[in-house]
């Protein structure tokens, strides 16, 4: 029989069909049987090649190193919604750790991590969820080796209040900016679309350590998209910085890996993190750039120069100019000083001069 009707207890449970019937406290409950979509995106598939590729790896390791993988499981037990340990094999362990280090391009790891300590909670000042910009500031990096995750919901009706289950993973993995996380360009482009004034966004935060793939605790926020920051209700202002965003193109198709040239607020003092690969025959690159606040002085500054490229870790002097005016919206970076590489990393602390 499809159906299995219970005469003792009036209850009936089973399928018919697409219909299934179950007992939910105690009423008979009907509801169409799910169909399994056979449409895979490219995320899905991903997904499964990568748990393939791990699970096969485990089958590789020896005797020790599985019961190594074990004592790290007694580590990983979670809870259950009843309050009950749940078990962990030393082939979840295997797998759950791995595939938090593949999220963020790291290698396997076939010997167990050294259990040390629990992963923090993200700490933070204020965020900012407004319909152009989300932003975390004052977040603090307990180590190196950790990175931030992000999850959030689209912008929700302001009368939901459990939106968990339509949050996604937005940033799998990244540092801050001096403090700073601002996710609004990676949010847009995995949502879809911005959150709108009024809306809800639930946001799901944690760490992880890529070194040995543990992640903390999550923090849940709710926020109402405002113009103002959620906590302090302050404004944000722009810090004076040129970004690889601000770029909008370059000359003789070179390219940057990173570029960020930041002012110091009411000071001369210039940061600089940039890493070029000069594309043409001359000693630089050059081109136009847009979106700087109308803060931002330009002027030249120095800054040491390493070569990556054809002669590693040579070291010479650069310049960074950066027009910013009303006629004049471009920057400049130049080789001025002893030996030269095509590719290279400029960083450092300088002062801003103009002549």
């Amino acid at each position: 029989m499809i159906v299995k009707p219970s005469i003792a207890y009036d209850e009936f449970s089973g399928t018919a069909k697409d219909v299934t019937a179950r007992v939910s406290k105690g009423r008979n409950v009907l509801s169409v049987r799910a169909k399994q979509s056979k449409v895979v995106t490219p995320a899905q598939a991903s997904s499964r090649n990568n748990l393939s590729k791990i699970s096969r790896a485990y089958k590789q390791l020896s005797d020790s190193q599985i019961k190594a993988w074990g004592i790290l499981a007694e580590h990983l037990k979670g809870i259950s919604t009843f309050g009950v340990a749940a078990e962990l094999t030393p082939h979840n362990a295997f797998v759950r750790i791995n595939s938090n280090r593949e999220l963020v391009g790291m290698s396997l790891l076939m010997n167990a991590p050294e259990y040390k300590s629990d992963v923090p909670e993200v700490d933070y000042e204020d965020f900012w969820v407004t319909p152009t910009m989300i932003l975390f500031a004052g977040i603090e990096k307990p180590q190196d080796s950790y990175k931030l995750f992000v999850k959030m919901s689209s912008g929700q009706s302001n009368g939901v209040n459990n939106g968990w289950s339509k949050t996604v993973i937005i940033a799998p993995g990244i540092d801050d900016d001096w403090g700073e996380a601002n996710v609004t360009r990676i949010y847009n482009s995995t949502i879809g679309f911005a959150p709108q004034l009024g809306d809800k966004v639930f946001i799901e935060l944690w760490w992880m350590d890529t070194e040995t793939g543990f992640l903390g605790e999550t923090m849940r926020l709710k926020a109402s998209v405002k113009a103002d920051s959620q906590v302090e209700g302050e404004v944000y202002e722009p810090r004076n910085e040129v970004t690889i965003n601000n770029i909008v193109n370059t000359n003789l198709g070179s390219t940057f890996d990173k570029f960020i040239l930041e002012q110091a607020d009411g000071s001369p003092i210039m940061t600089c993190d940039v890493v070029c690969h000069i594309g043409g025959i001359v000693s630089g690159v050059d081109g136009d750039i847009d979106g700087l606040p109308d803060t931002y002085v330009g002027g030249r500054s120095y800054f040491p120069a390493r070569g990556i490229g054809k002669c590693p870790y040579s070291i010479g002097l650069n310049e960074s100019y950066v027009q910013w005016s009303k006629y004049w919206k471009s920057y400049q970076i130049a080789h001025r000083y002893s030996k030269y590489d095509e590719e290279f990393e400029m960083f450092g602390t300088s002062c801003m001069v103009n002549f």
